[in-house]
């Protein structure tokens, strides 16, 4: 696997700080186009939470966004993320993950 840049985000969900946030790790990807691995825990309202996570990287001319779902049952597998040009994880702290 080839080294890369890590980015550490906080800031939530304020559409003001996307470019700052998500708008970083997007152009460090490169095209917006490429394939980016959305890791979500799989939790009742995962899709709306992916759809927040679209709308978030769209924003920031991003639309190569995917979902992969985890948990404790399922966890994260490397062909989850093969091919993905970045993966991205969204920390849930109200989904009580570690």
């Amino acid at each position: 696997m080839a080294r890369g840049s890590v980015f550490l985000i906080g800031g939530g969900w304020d559409e003001a700080a996307f470019t700052h946030t998500c708008g970083r790790f997007v152009a460090a990807v490169g095209d917006g186009a490429s394939r980016i691995a959305c890791i979500l825990v799989d939790t009742d309202d995962r899709d709306a939470y992916f759809a927040r996570s679209v709308d978030a990287f769209a924003a920031v001319g991003a639309s190569g966004l995917y979902p992969v779902f985890v948990s404790r049952e399922r966890p994260l597998q490397e062909s989850d993320v093969d091919g993905a040009a970045g993966i991205f994880r969204w920390r849930r702290v109200d989904a009580g993950q570690p």
